[in-house]
């Protein structure tokens, strides 16, 4: 989960810069996409983090569907809430089963309430 979605957070920012070199060391410039902000939908990295994010995501609630102890519950919640945020704070909605079970139903959309700015 760390690898593809830390790249997102941090090459996209001035925070990280991916060194180039002679020869392959930007990696046909995917680095520096990530960081000039110009990738396109297909973006090895960005699907990586996406995929990655919601597979940790199904393992979590997967826990709960087969009555885990109390502690093990708190934790998949946990790691389930703290994964959500991500794909929300990183791409504006989640997908979200209350249940596992029927994949041939969509899943439901949650997405960030925009908040009036204050002045």
């Amino acid at each position: 989960m760390t690898g593809d979605f830390w790249h997102l957070q941090q090459h996209t920012t001035d925070e990280t810069i991916g060194p180039t070199r002679a020869g392959d060391w930007d990696d046909n410039g995917l680095w520096r996409a990530l960081h000039a902000h110009t990738w396109n939908a297909d973006h090895g990295i960005i699907s990586g983090a996406f995929s990655a994010l919601l597979g940790s995501q199904f393992a979590a609630s997967n826990v709960l569907q087969f009555n885990p102890s109390a502690q093990q519950a708190a934790e998949a919640r946990f790691i389930r809430a703290m994964v959500m945020f991500s794909v929300l704070d990183g791409w504006d909605q989640v997908p979200y089963r209350s249940t596992l079970g029927n994949y041939k139903d969509l899943p439901e959309t949650l997405k960030e309430k925009k908040r009036p700015i204050l002045s």
